[in-house]
């Protein structure tokens, strides 16, 4: 068995303000429904084709297709979220559902709030105010922090060790 992956995500970029529902759900989630169920796509091809017929970003660096592909096609069970915004860890869990797509959601356009796109998460840590990262090094930090986006997963191997010890896992 493959060691799980370590994954950022901004629970409502940027400020996190639907952690509390993404805690209640045990999900996260992400937005763009327009482009529809990933799991019908073969290929970012696809995907980036779709996001430009809906006007979404497009271009070099970590477009919303290359976070949209990655959290439904790379995300495994098992892999560890780690919920952040603005300098703090919010909380962190285990991948329990693979990525689904909730078609209730996707008819309401142009609402960045409302995010059909889902994954299932156990969010076994969970801290209140924030774990503050001031005291992990800058690698640690700019590998949960940067690129700012909604999702990427961490892979510097000294960056994972120092974050999971931060929050025990």
């Amino acid at each position: 068995m493959t060691e799980p992956q370590l994954w950022k995500i901004t629970p409502g970029y940027p400020s996190g303000q639907y952690w509390s529902e993404f805690q209640v759900q045990k999900a996260v989630a992400m937005p763009h429904g327009e482009v529809g169920d990933l799991r019908e796509m073969s290929s970012i091809a696809d995907l980036e084709k779709k996001c430009a017929k809906a006007l979404l970003s497009i271009g070099p660096g970590r477009t919303i297709s290359t976070q949209l592909w990655e959290f439904a096609k790379q995300v495994k069970l098992e892999d560890i979220m780690i919920a952040s915004k603005a300098g703090l860890i919010l909380g962190a869990g285990r991948v329990i559902r693979e990525y689904y797509f909730d078609s209730s959601l996707a008819n309401i356009f142009q609402d960045s709030s409302i995010m059909p796109h889902r994954l299932g998460v156990d969010w076994t840590k969970i801290f209140g105010a924030g774990v503050n990262t001031r005291s992990i090094d800058q690698r640690a930090f700019r590998s949960l922090f940067f690129p700012q986006d909604i999702i990427h997963e961490i892979t510097d191997q000294e960056a994972k060790r120092k974050i999971a010890e931060l929050v025990s896992l």
